[in-house]
């Protein structure tokens, strides 16, 4: 049966496949609070049927009630644009981001068109003409109910600067490349290098971890281009940016290592800020959170920001899994339970973290919990109405969330290191008092110098 529907290709198959449920599925993610209602024919999705004509239909409810994100203002080489929340629910603009957080959706979400989508993607990010400058991706599922005919592709939103207009725009992949193109590909030479350094290391005195490794990593390629050397203290890697003094001979062990920027000559952006209107507030009164610029809190660069549930499912839980390995139920449950409304955003005790996300903990998996060992129970999960599906919900008053490239800006004092976790570089934005806040997700808790001494 299934050779048959599909023996003529996907244009003319009469059901959906796995792709089209997952576009969809995403979109209804994306899109809460109301009905979507999707159709296929002709081997195509479409969004906006009427209820008649439809295929199916799927509505998710929102985690938390929170302030509702408007738009989000940029600035780069001198000009600015606005892009609605309706258009997109986060925006990407450095280079080590786009690698971390759409290239593995895209991949995942296109299926057997990954490999396309994933070039084009790639030319359009680091080979542009030199008629524009592209400076961010905005990921394009926004808020605003879609219609007509769904294409995955159409949700990359290409942001460049347009040397002939002076102007900043928007355009989906596509349409960028129809109207602008690519350039032929650069020669690797071309691409910036770490600056010039000793590659001094010693040996590692004990084998450390994976998960350790791959935040290194992370971190490295967030800093880019410049030279980072980790000292080993017990299990953790502490990272310093280049130029500090060599570590001396009966010091801990380290290693240096250094990311290559592939566009250095790439147009920075600014300024980032979003335009929020706090839920207490009637009519058009709106509240602006800076996100990166002069007036930015904390003195932070991010270089990715997401306001929506389903920017945050899709784009940083996948990511933060794949970097935290065992310890990533842990971070992912923090990381919603602060997100839902069910902790508060700036709350670090251990024990209060814990007993929130335990009485947070949704229907199924308590029952699973509660059945461990219980084989063949049919009434696992009977009833159970997921908690975005209902009408009751927490207030949150975060309404953003950023990811730092890099955390140097936390260590200070080098005689207290601390590990190089992508935990410390989450940053959650709320308000508070009326007033737009800016806290890390888990705030990094300074070691002794007794305690570094011990580790080495």
């Amino acid at each position: 049966m299934l050779e048959t529907i599909f023996q003529n290709g996907p244009d003319t198959r009469p059901v959906p496949d796995s792709r089209d449920l997952r576009l969809a599925a995403d979109w209804a993610s994306a899109v809460r609070g109301a009905p979507l209602r999707f159709s296929f024919a002709g081997g195509q999705l479409s969004a906006g049927a009427e209820e008649a004509s439809s295929f199916f239909a799927c509505e998710t409810k929102p985690y938390a009630r929170r302030p509702r994100v408007v738009h989000v203002d940029i600035e780069a080489g001198g000009t600015s644009m606005s892009i609605g929340a309706g258009d997109c629910s986060a925006l990407v603009w450095g280079e080590s981001a786009v690698e971390k957080f759409l290239f593995p959706y895209y991949a995942s979400a296109a299926g057997r068109d990954a490999a396309a989508l994933l070039r084009d993607l790639s030319a359009v990010w680091y080979d542009y003409p030199p008629t524009v400058e592209v400076c961010a991706l905005a990921y394009g599922f926004g808020c605003t109910r879609p219609e007509g005919l769904l294409s995955l592709r159409d949700t990359v939103g290409v942001v460049f600067l347009d040397r002939r207009s002076g102007a900043l725009r928007r355009l989906t992949l596509d349409r960028f490349l129809e109207e602008v193109g690519v350039s032929r590909r650069r020669d690797p030479r071309d691409h910036a290098a770490a600056p010039p350094g000793h590659a001094f290391h010693s040996p590692l005195r004990a084998p450390i971890a994976s998960v350790v490794l791959r935040d290194a990593a992370e971190y490295v390629s967030g800093t880019r281009p410049r030279l980072v050397r980790f000292t080993q203290h017990g299990w953790l890697l502490a990272p310093s940016m280049e130029g500090a003094q060599p570590e001396p001979s009966d010091g801990p062990p380290w290693f240096s290592a250094a990311g290559t920027v592939h566009r250095p000559d790439r147009l920075p952006i600014s300024l980032v800020r979003l335009v929020v209107e706090p839920r207490s507030t009637a009519g058009t009164d709106t509240i602006v959170s800076p996100l990166l610029g002069t007036d930015a809190p904390g003195n932070v660069q991010p270089d990715a920001a997401f306001w929506s549930d389903g920017a945050v499912e899709k784009l940083m839980l996948p990511y933060y899994a794949s970097v935290k390995g065992w310890a990533a139920p842990v971070l992912n449950s923090v990381m919603m339970a602060k997100w839902s409304g069910r902790v508060g955003a700036d709350e670090q005790e251990p024990v209060k973290l814990v007993d929130a996300m335990v009485k947070a903990l949704d229907e199924p998996a308590k029952r699973i919990l509660e059945e461990l060992g219980n084989e063949g129970d049919a009434d696992v999960g009977a009833g159970w109405v997921p908690q975005t599906c209902r009408e009751d919900m927490p207030e949150s008053q975060v309404y953003a969330a950023t990811h730092l490239p890099h955390s140097e800006y936390i260590y200070l004092d080098r005689e207290a290191p601390a590990p190089s976790a992508v935990e410390h570089r989450i940053i959650l934005h709320a308000l508070s008092g009326g007033a737009p806040t800016a806290v890390p997700l888990v705030r990094p808790r300074r070691r002794s110098a007794a305690h570094s001494a011990g580790g080495r």
